[in-house]
């Protein structure tokens, strides 16, 4: 007969809790922001399907966010969407993500 005892190891949905908690508002903005613009993209895809216009292409392709341009010229290439996103909830600034290249976030 086996044990009914619960276990001492915490769940997967616990871990989650966690680690969203220590999270700083800055950060746990982004991820928001990047949560949204992913489910938009999964939608439109889906849309798109629905329609007869399949896109064939790989998810990390369809799904790929792009953090900022490259170059990173806002005077000439403007924002990416989720830049502007950011700035709407005030946390985008010129030092988000920098790095040697633009980032994009993929699945």
């Amino acid at each position: 007969m086996t044990s009914t005892k619960p276990s001492s190891r915490p769940t997967a949905a616990a871990k989650a809790l966690t680690a969203w908690t220590e999270l700083n508002d800055r950060q746990q903005g982004t991820l928001a922001v990047i949560y949204s613009l992913d489910q938009a993209a999964e939608q439109e895809h889906q849309q798109r399907g629905a329609r007869g216009d399949f896109d064939p292409r790989p998810a990390s392709q369809w799904r790929a966010l792009e953090f900022a341009h490259d170059p990173a010229d806002r005077r000439l290439f403007g924002r990416t969407t989720m830049q502007v996103r950011l700035a709407a909830a005030g946390w985008d600034n010129q030092g988000n993500g920098s790095g040697p290249a633009p980032e994009v976030w993929t699945p």
